[in-house]
Formats: structure tokens, C-alpha cells, sequence
């Protein structure tokens, strides 16, 4: 049976924002700064529902980013008797190209869509938690290292009731005979080439905790 989630009971209408402002480049030769900024409309959502992405990069430094990335992260933690292990998942990932030395891209009102997944926190279970978040992640060109931006949300089982008409739904199988996955990601007002990773649907859930049967309660 699977856990429910109902988003009306959580308060998660709210929009919730994250940003971060940090060097780029090695330790011994930083080429500047890049700042981000990402910003979802709220902080719950429901399966199949379309997560509309604000996200703001503006490269302050000498060194060109070779690419952004927007992903759907699920972190699942198992707890036993030895302790608890947690491992992450990528669910969905959007891809944008370059932005040049000095230069800025935008994400406006970009959909990514929530596939069929379990609901935050699962409920009633004592032995797994699932919680989600969405990642922007910029990657500079050479060895510096990635920027990454994280934003928490809730995924549930029960939408919130006055926002059911607002929000667009692209339909997701549950299962494909053909192996294929549905697009979850659509931009209409940005003119640079977005790729889309495919992954499927057997990837997204829980596994089972990586010890023996007697540890688990």
C-alpha cells in the first residue's frame, strides 16, 4: 500500500529560493566569480505534475561554463540496527549549454515534470525516508569544480486544492512497453538547445537497504 502525502496539510504553498555566490577556478588561480539564483513558485507538488524552474546564472569570471544542469534528486536513507546509509538518485535532468565570460542565462518558467515516484518521507514507515529536492548545478570549463544549488521540495500523493487549476500535468506512464520515457521538459520563451537525460521508471524507487535481514526492526 503506498503511503499518502496530502499537500494541503503540510503548508507547502509558499515559494521557496536558494541562492549562492562563489569563486571559480583552483585554489591557486581563481578566474572570478559566478552567482546563482533558483526559485520554484512552491514547495509541494504532487506525481505527474509539471515544476515550473526560475534559475539565474550570471558568470562573473574569466573562465567560459561549459554547461547548467537542472536535476530532480531523490535521497533515500535506510536505518538498521548498525546505523542508517543513504544513497541519491538522479531522477530527471535538463541540460542548457555554455554561458560565455561575463555573460548570464536564464531559466524562466521552464517545466519539469514529476515522475511516479514514492511520496516524501513515506509515511508510517520507520526504516526508510525519501525526501526530494531540485539541483542546479553549474559546470565551468578545465578543473574547477561544480557549482551546486539545491532547492528542497515535497512531493505528495494529495494536491493542494487551490492551486489544481493553475498547474499544468503532462501525462507519465507508469510502465512502457517500449522502454521509452515520456519528455518532461518544455521552454518556450528561451532560445538555447535544451537536452533531456532519459531514465527509467524501475531506477526511481527505493531499493532495499544494503544489509541483512536480522538488522532491520
Amino acid at each position: 500500500m503506498t503511503p499518502l502525502l496530502n499537500l494541503s496539510t503540510v503548508f507547502p504553498q509558499l515559494p521557496v529560493e536558494n541562492d549562492t555566490f562563489e569563486a571559480v577556478g583552483s585554489w591557486c588561480c581563481v578566474a572570478g566569480t559566478v552567482t546563482a539564483m533558483l526559485r520554484l513558485d512552491r514547495k509541494g507538488y504532487t506525481i505527474k505534475e509539471a515544476i515550473p524552474v526560475y534559475a539565474e546564472i550570471k558568470n562573473l569570471s574569466a573562465r567560459r561554463i561549459a554547461s547548467t544542469q537542472v536535476s530532480l534528486i531523490q535521497n533515500v536513507t535506510y536505518y538498521s540496527y548498525r546505523g542508517r546509509f543513504s544513497e541519491s538518485t538522479t531522477l530527471v535532468s535538463v541540460h542548457k549549454g555554455r554561458i560565455a565570460p561575463r555573460g548570464k542565462q536564464t531559466w524562466n518558467r521552464e517545466l519539469l515534470s514529476v515522475p511516479t515516484v514514492p511520496p516524501s518521507h513515506l509515511r508510517g514507515c520507520k526504516i526508510i525516508d525519501v525526501q526530494y529536492s531540485i539541483e542546479l548545478c553549474i559546470k565551468p570549463c578545465g578543473l574547477a569544480r561544480k557549482v551546486k544549488l539545491p532547492v528542497d521540495i515535497l512531493i505528495g500523493t494529495v494536491g493542494l486544492k487551490e492551486q489544481q487549476h493553475k498547474v499544468t500535468c503532462h501525462p507519465l506512464l507508469s510502465s512502457s512497453d517500449d522502454g521509452d520515457f515520456p519528455f518532461p521538459f518544455f521552454s518556450a520563451d528561451d532560445d538555447s538547445q535544451v537536452f533531456l537525460t532519459d531514465l527509467s521508471l524501475h531506477n526511481m524507487l527505493p531499493t532495499a537497504p544494503p544489509w541483512e535481514d536480522d538488522d532491520i526492526p
